[in-house]
Parts: structure tokens; C-alpha cells; sequence
């Protein structure tokens, strides 16, 4: 399709007008996908004056043919836009937005053409620098963008970078001399933030002398990051050099002492003559440092809290030496800590400041509760001791709010932390927690926290001493805020208020007025209460009654949520959650619970058929959910409502509404699965009828079809039907979700034997594909190949070792993102595993390996130990990355400190155990730690093992 410029300028001037028009939009990002986009850009960039919006809208697309096609165009087109850039980085001036464009564009470039192709590039920009004072100033942001980009961008392959870093490293000299002479020839103040920002990029590699001869320590934290122009940009640099080089741990341990003295002066004001007297003594050996006040912006106690995160088990260890407290160190690391507690943090330091302090306690709950007399001996007991714990449970009081989002504690490091401060000094928590003479929220978010920890009998006589002068004052201040924190405390406190009937019925009316509150935040805060209450004791909602004549909790419930109109989504569904676990807890009262359930379906059901197509989609979802439960005698009811939900399927058909079509889809496979094997084979018929008649949506209808294959095997009839239908349709054509279509087609279904080859090369098509997605569903299907080929078909493995071969190598040593190197990892596994269950002569098939890999220079060297080496490590998965990643390494397709090659993700299993440890500190009663809140959200994050 061609895209005449004088459209394309048309298309642009219509979205300046209006920018919601769709068919702008669409012809636009139609245009940027093709050919002629950069070269038409250019031609923009030659003839077209300067108009700020057309430059802005056009640079992006420049970009990102840079990154996406640059290899695809001639070297002599390559040339012309290399050109291009560069006349208009150079002659530009205005929008700064624009700069920073061409600075990218021209960067990328360098990336990719950098020296081979550009010899000249960086030779002149260095040179540059000599002209004018603006001249360099653009040329340090270009070379600046370049450095940085050697370190930091994901589009290049792990050789490329270490051919970049090694050219950098090379012309260091340079940038110092041009940095320097900047600082000298032109105004320091004019060139002062320019040079600062080549240094930031320079510092990650840069001999650290070298750095420290243009900005010392000192200059950094007592001039750069005070100055509101340079702050960012210092605070960047300080971090580069501090925290992000190789060596920054050596740099920790030459200039430990000046850093922490630097530290401490932004929290300490001198103004005590005793303190300045204590530290003036203890500093005697430092006298040539100066201890006077450094003012603390946002900025610098951001920086301190990630610095103190990473090194504080280093500092630690600097305050004790066998057992004994070193000075000064001890008293200066204190008073930081100090300092950090009595400074709230703003917004902006929250996640730093909670990260921080969990890192500590975790550690610190370690060696106080460990029965290993080496772990309680540990720095970190010396230098947080009682006082400054005791300063810990007033900061964290005071900085809770920071944690609290939506009724809950959002953020899990805030609970982790109270959780361990609790565990470790509960009485004097709860002390403090009493001492509190002013009603906020915060004093029930911190009890019940402490709920958490605390024995059943202990929790008991919690609630009994707080919780009635909390509901007084709960009733007449009338605070939405302080009902979603009382909320969160009664929700935590469930394992006792069952035993207090007055209290649970005063809870139960909370919910029960609260569900359909206009308070949105306290809506919500109401639902969640509930359903965490119901999830962790379904019993107290029905086990209460007294007598025959006493009505039910779970009654009142009830009536306070009938009101569907009035209730979002998202609390619909929490409180139908709910509701439904109460009726899964009467395992003997089975008319109570068939009243449940008539109530939850005909909720559902009036949902359905409303002509709202939000209340349908709620009611789906509703549905689904109860079918996703496994509730005990629910089966009568889905059946008698998944003919309607047919009916909707060819409604959503009918309308095309694609997201509709397949929410339906899935709630009928949810529902399925409830069904008993005869009633499935006619449900799936029924529905299967349907999908192969909606080609109008042929994505969705293979993805459905897929879906119930995936779920219900004896589908797999209509197998023949489905290939006609969409399958083969899709065979020709590459867009991103009908290869995704196919892909997981070919894994699902059987594959017919004479498919096998055709499968086999689709796969190896797909795995080099640029994008990443595909790649990893096409590594998939190859694995699912190997499976079926294992038993018996070795002759179509042998037969297609070689394209196999070379695509997996090819891939995992050039081509892709980091992303995908796990994938193509397992798939090389799975190989090397088929292979070596055959009856071939081994040492030929090494060979065969090595003259494949002969074709790619990388492998020269190594190429005829590759095969038996991967061969003989098929054990275990981590065994053969480890040797994969040496191999790599060898051919320096990889860096051995790569940390995301092949990453073992770590969960936070470490907080869990810990959190385990914490609520078994009452050995009787003590809660599971599975039932803290956090834990499921837990479960679902991973970090770095690595702080950076």
C-alpha cells in the first residue's frame, strides 16, 4: 500500500484538529509500519519548515524504524538518514522536547552502525566540542544518550554491547579531556549541568580516579545535589558511582567514612552542644571532614534510603568488630537511622522508605527469634537496640498513612515491617497504641496488624480493652475513613470476635449498612472486609445462632447487599465471593445453603438478562466465579442456566462484540467443568455448533476453540472442521494473533503425523520471529513436538535436526531479547533429552552439530565441543543453563554477571517464611501466616536477586 507524503502531512494536520479521529490514527500507524515511512520522515525533515507539532509527531515513528528495521534498508539509504539527523540535530533550535528526539534517533543509530558502518561518529562529536559552547553542549547530550544507551537499552544483543563498551572504554581519555576543557574554555555555571550529565553516563564505566579528579565526594553532597538546577542530575550520578558500578562495593569500603559522616549531616542540626561535643570527640580521627548541617531535600533522603537498602548490612557490619562496638562508626550509623525515623517520608520515597526498614527487621527478627547462638549475635542486634526500636513504633505510627490505600494496607513492605515490629515488641506496640489520646484511622490499621501476632487469648482481650470505644466513636463521627480502618480491624480480628457476640453483631451491622454506601472508598473497603472475613471464617456468619428463633448473620448480610444497582463490579464480585465461601462452610446445612444459592443465581441471572451490557458482563462474570468455586450441589443450577448462555454466544456473534463473544465462551468452559462426562459431551457440541459458525470473529472463535479442546479432550472430533475452517486461512497469513492462533492450535490438538514436518518448520519459522511473544508460544509447540516424536518418531527429529539446530543457536546467541533466552534454553533441553534417547551414533551427531554452527562465525572457535557438552549436562534443567550460560560466556555472546540470562526468579519466599516464623510466636493459637493479607499478593511479585 503506498502512503503519498501529501496524505501523510494531511493525516497529521487532521490530528491536530482532532486527535481522537480514527481514521487518522489508523492511516498513520499504517504508514509507520511501512517501507517509505523513514525515508518520507527525512524528505519531512529536508523541505517541510519547522512546525513543532508535525516534528513531534513524525520523530516518534522515526525512532522506532531505527529500532525495529534498520537493517533492512540499504546501506546507502542508511547513510542518507544518518545524515539527515545529524544536519538537523545540528542546525535545530527550539522545542527542547525535539532535541531529545534527534539526540534518541541519532543514538540508536550509533547502536547499530557504530564503528563499522559510521566510523566518523563519535570522532565528530569530540571535535565538536571545540566550536562553540552550543555546539557542545549538543555534542555531550549526543555522546551522554550513546553511553548511556550501551549500558541500559534492551535492542542489543549481549556481544554488541560488550563490542560498545569496549569502544567506549577506548576513547575515555577523550571524553575527559573534551569534558574538562568544557569546564575550562567555556562558563563553568553555562556548562556546569551538560559535563555533569556526560558524567553520569561515563561514571558506570570510568576509571573512578578519573571521575573523582572533575567532582570529588564532596562537591556532590555539598554542592551538585543542593542545587535545585543539577540536583536530579547529581543525585543520577552519585547513584551511577555508588551503587551501579562493578566496583561499587570497593568504593564503599575506601570512603565508607566519609560517606556516612556526609549522610549523617543531613539529619542532625549541631544545635545540641552536647551531641556536637560527643561527635567532634568521636570524629578526632576525621577532623579534616566538617560536621556542620547539610540541608535535606526530597531528592537526598530518597537517595540516602536506597543507598542505606543496599549497603546496610555492609554498615553494619562497620559498627562492629568481634563483638565489639567501633566508634565512631556506631554512633554516626545511629544517628542516620534516627534521623531517617524522625523525617516523614514524602510521596515520592514511600516504596524506598518501607523497603528499607522490612530489609532490616526481617534480618533483625532473624537473629533475635533464631535458637542459632552465631545468627543472635549478628551487627544488626547491636546497632538497632531497644531505643531506637522504640523510635521505630512511633515513625511507623506516624508514617501509616503513607501505607493505606482503598481500606487496606497496600503496601506489602509497610505490613511486613509492622508485622515484624509486632512480633518482636507487641506489648509496648500496644502500650504506645493506647497512649494515643487523638481517634484516627491509623489506631485501628495498627491493631490489627497486631491482631496478627498475637495468641487467641491475647487478641481477645485486645478487642475487649479497644473495640467498644471504636464503635462509639465510629458512630458519631460519621468518618468514611475511620469506618474503613475499623473495618480492617474487625475483619483481622475474626479468629475471637466470634466469642464476643455483641461485638461480631455490632461488626455485621457495619458491613450490613456499609455495602452500598456512596462513599466509594468505603464501599469498597466494606466488600474487601468481607470477603477476607468470609475467606477466613465462613462459620462465624451462621454458627452464632443462640437458638432456633435466632436469625442467622449471614441473613443480615444479605439484605445490606441486595442492591446491585447501587454496588460496582468489583464489590459485586468480592461480595458474591464471600457469600458463596459462607454456603461452601455448610457442609450438614443443606437447606440454608440451596436459600444461598437460589439467592447468588437469581442475582446472577437478573444480571443476564438486563438489556444493560454491563450488568451482562457483570453477570458473566458472577457466574464464572461460582463456577470456578466448586461449590457443594451447585451442578443443577449450571445446568439449567447454560442454555441461556448459549443464546448469548450467538447473540455476541451476531453483534461481532468480540470481547463479549469470548467472555460468554469461557464462562460456558468454566461452567463445563462442573459437568458430569454426558452432560459435557452435549454441552460442547452445542457450543462447538456455534463457534465454527462464527468466522465473521475468526480469532476469537480458534482461541475459544482452543480453550475448550485445552479443557475437554473429545473435542478433539471436531479437529477436521476446525483445520478447514480457520486454520488453514490462517497458515497464510502473519499477523500477530492469528500466528498466536495456529500456534497454540498445533499444541492442543493431536497432530497428524504427516503434519509433523510442516509443524516442525512453522515452529522454527516463528522462534526467530522479532517478536517476542511468538517466539516463546513457538518454542511451545517445538517442545510439544519433541514430546510426541520421544516414543517413536525419531526418524522426523534426525530428519530436521539441522534447520533445528540452527534456529535455536542462531536465536539464542544473536537474534533475540532476554526475555525469550529461558524459553529457547528449555527448548534446547528438550532436545538434547529427545536425542539422547535414540539409537544414533552420538559422536556423529555432534559433528553434524558443529558443521551447522560452522555456518555462524560466533561458534568458530568453540563449534566441536558445543553438542557433547549440552549432550551430557540433560539432567536437570538448571545444570544444562549453567553450562549453556558458560558457553555463551565463551563466545562472548553473554557476561557471566548477566543478571537476566536464564534469571531464577526469586519469590518472596523469604518474607513468607519469615512472616511463618512470625505468627507461630504463640504456638497455641497463632494464626497460619498464609492468612495474612499479604501473603497471595506476595506469592504473585518477584525481585532481583541482586539489590540493584
Amino acid at each position: 500500500m503506498a502512503f503519498p507524503l501529501e496524505n501523510v502531512l494531511e493525516a497529521i494536520h487532521t490530528m491536530r484538529k482532532n486527535p481522537q479521529d480514527d481514521k487518522a490514527q489508523t492511516y498513520l500507524y499504517e504508514w509507520s509500519m511501512s517501507n517509505d515511512c523513514l525515508n518520507q520522515i527525512c524528505q519531512i525533515l529536508r523541505e517541510q519548515p519547522d512546525d513543532h507539532y508535525l516534528l513531534l509527531s513524525i520523530l516518534p515513528r522515526a525512532k522506532k524504524c531505527v529500532v525495529s528495521n534498520w537493517v533492512k534498508y540499504p546501506e546507502n539509504a542508511r547513510t542518507f538518514y544518518k545524515e539527515t539527523f545529524s544536519i538537523k540535530f545540528d542546525n535545530f533550535e527550539g522545542h527542547q522536547g525535539i532535541l531529545d528526539y534527534l539526540v534518541e534517533i541519532i543514538a540508536e543509530m550509533a547502536l547499530k552502525d557504530w564503528p563499522h558502518d559510521w566510523p566518523s561518529c563519535m570522532d565528530y562529536y569530540i571535535q565538536r566540542c571545540a566550536d562553540s559552547p552550543e555546539h557542545c553542549i549538543k555534542s555531550f547530550s549526543v555522546i551522554s544518550k550513546i553511553l548511556e544507551q550501551i549500558s541500559e537499552s534492551d535492542n542489543l544483543t549481549t556481544q554488541r554491547r560488550n563490542e560498545l563498551t569496549q569502544l567506549a572504554s577506548d576513547l575515555t581519555e577523550q571524553f575527559f579531556n573534551i569534558l574538562n576543557g568544557a569546564l575550562s574554555n567555556y562558563d563553568p555555571e553555562l556548562m556546569k549541568g551538560p559535563a555533569l550529565n556526560l558524567l553520569k553516563s561515563l561514571c558506570l564505566t570510568a576509571p573512578i580516579e578519573k571521575i573523582f579528579e572533575t567532582f570529588s565526594l564532596q562537591a556532590f553532597f555539598t554542592n551538585l545535589i543542593l542545587d535545585e538546577k543539577l540536583n536530579d542530575l547529581a543525585i543520577q550520578t552519585l547513584s551511577n558511582i555508588l551503587m551501579k558500578r562493578k566496583d561499587s562495593d570497593q568504593i564503599f569500603h575506601e570512603h565508607y567514612q566519609e560517606i556516612i559522616v556526609y549522610l549523617m549531616r543531613f539529619f542532625q542540626n549541631f544545635e545540641d552542644e552536647k551531641l556536637q561535643a560527643l561527635l567532634e570527640d568521636e570524629l578526632r580521627e576525621l577532623k579534616e571532614i566538617e560536621i556542620s548541617h547539610l540541608e535535606l531535600t526530597e531528592e537526598v533522603y530518597e537517595f540516602i534510603l536506597k543507598y542505606l537498602f543496599r549497603y546496610t548490612h555492609m554498615i553494619e557490619d562497620m559498627c562492629v568488630y568481634e563483638d565489639s562496638i567501633t566508634q565512631p562508626n556506631f554512633t554516626i550509623v545511629q544517628l542516620i537511622y534516627y534521623g531517617i525515623l524522625n523525617t516523614e517520608p514524602s510521596e515520592s520515597c514511600i516504596e524506598s522508605f518501607w523497603d528499607l526498614w522490612r530489609d532490616i527487621l526481617m534480618r533483625l527478627v532473624k537473629s533475635k527469634k533464631s535458637k542459632n547462638i552465631f545468627d543472635s549475635l549478628t551487627p544488626v542486634t547491636a546497632v538497632f537496640d531497644d531505643e531506637l526500636m522504640n523510635q521505630m513504633i512511633e515513625s511507623f505510627y506516624n508514617s501509616l498513612e503513607t501505607a493505606i490505600s482503598g481500606g487496606t494496607i497496600k503496601n506489602l513492605s509497610a505490613q511486613a515491617s509492622w508485622v515484624a515490629i509486632c512480633s518482636m515488641k507487641s506489648d509496648d506496640v500496644f502500650s504506645f497504641i493506647q497512649n494515643q489520646t487523638q481517634m484516627t484511622p491509623k489506631i485501628c490499621y495498627a491493631l490489627g496488624i497486631l491482631n496478627t501476632v498475637l495468641n487467641m487469648q491475647m487478641e481477645q482481650e485486645v478487642l475487649e480493652t479497644t473495640l467498644p470505644a471504636l464503635l462509639n466513636y465510629n458512630q458519631s463521627a460519621s468518618s468514611a475513613d475511620f469506618s474503613c480502618s475499623l473495618l480492617y480491624y474487625l475483619s483481622h480480628s475474626t479468629r475471637s470476635i466470634s466469642a464476643i457476640p455483641l461485638l461480631l453483631q455490632s461488626f455485621v451491622h457495619l458491613l450490613a449498612e456499609n455495602f452500598s454506601s456512596e462513599d466509594e472508598k468505603l464501599s469498597k473497603a466494606t466488600s474487601g472486609s468481607f470477603m477476607y472475613s468470609a475467606s477466613r471464617s465462613p462459620q462465624i456468619f451462621w454458627k452464632n445462632k443462640q437458638s432456633d428463633n435466632t436469625t442467622p448473620l449471614y441473613e443480615e448480610v444479605v439484605k445490606g447487599c441486595n442492591q446491585w444497582a447501587s454496588l460496582s463490579e468489583e464489590n459485586a464480585l468480592r461480595i458474591y465471593c464471600g457469600i458463596a465461601r459462607i454456603a461452601k462452610s455448610m457442609t450438614n446445612q443443606e437447606e440454608e445453603r440451596n436459600v444461598i444459592y437460589e439467592y447468588l443465581f437469581d442475582g446472577a441471572i437478573s444480571q443476564l438478562q438486563s438489556d444493560d451490557g454491563e450488568a451482562i458482563s457483570r453477570g458473566l462474570k458472577l457466574i464464572a466465579q461460582l463456577a470456578e468455586m466448586d461449590l457443594p450441589g451447585v451442578k443443577p443450577r449450571l445446568n439449567a442456566i447454560y442454555v441461556p448462555l448459549l443464546g448469548l454466544v450467538e447473540h455476541a456473534r451476531d453483534m461481532r462484540d468480540s470481547l463479549f463473544f469470548m467472555q460468554a465462551t469461557a464462562t460456558l468452559i468454566m461452567i463445563f467443568k462442573q459437568f458430569d462426562i454426558s452432560d459435557v459431551a452435549e454441552a460442547t457440541k452445542l457450543l462447538m455448533d456455534i463457534l465454527l459458525n462464527s468466522t465473521a470473529m475468526p480469532e476469537s472463535a480458534l482461541n475459544a476453540i482452543n480453550d475448550l479442546r485445552r479443557q475437554f479432550p473429545p473435542v478433539e472430533s471436531y479437529g477436521d472442521q476446525v483445520r478447514e475452517t480457520y486454520v488453514k486461512p490462517f497458515l497464510t497469513m502473519w499477523e500477530h494473533e492469528k500466528v498466536m492462533c495456529v500456534l497454540q492450535y498445533f499444541r492442543f490438538w493431536i497432530i497428524p503425523e504427516e503434519d509433523l514436518q510442516n509443524i516442525i518448520e512453522l515452529a522454527t519459522n516463528c522462534i526467530i520471529d522479532a517478536r517476542a511473544t511468538i517466539g516463546k508460544e513457538a518454542c511451545k509447540l517445538l517442545r510439544h513436538v519433541f514430546e510426541i516424536c520421544r516414543d517413536g518418531n525419531h526418524n522426523m527429529i534426525i530428519q530436521n535436526s539441522k534447520n533445528i539446530v540452527h534456529t535455536l543457536f542462531t536465536a539464542i546467541s544473536d537474534t533475540y531479547h532476554l526475555q525469550v533466552f529461558d524459553s529457547l534454553a528449555k527448548t534446547l533441553w528438550e532436545f538434547y533429552k529427545v536425542i539422547n534417547l535414540m539409537s544414533i551414533n552420538k559422536t556423529e551427531f555432534d559433528n553434524e552439530v558443529a558443521n551447522v554452527l560452522s555456518e555462524n562465525v560466533i561458534f568458530a572457535d568453540v563449534r566441536n565441543e558445543v553438542s557433547s557438552k549440552l549432550r551430557t549436562v540433560t539432567a536437570t534443567l538448571d545444570g544444562f543453563k549453567d553450562v549453556l550460560r558458560e558457553l555463551l560466556v565463551s563466545i562472548k555472546a553473554a557476561n557471566m554477571s548477566d543478571k537476566k540470562l536464564f534469571k531464577r526468579q526469586l519469590k518472596f519466599d523469604s518474607i513468607r517464611q519469615q512472616l511463618e516464623s512470625l505468627a507461630d510466636i504463640e504456638e497455641k493459637s497463632a494464626i497460619k501466616a498464609e492468612e495474612l493479607e499479604l501473603l497471595p499478593m506476595l506469592a504473585k511479585l518477584t525481585i532481583s536477586k541482586n539489590r540493584e
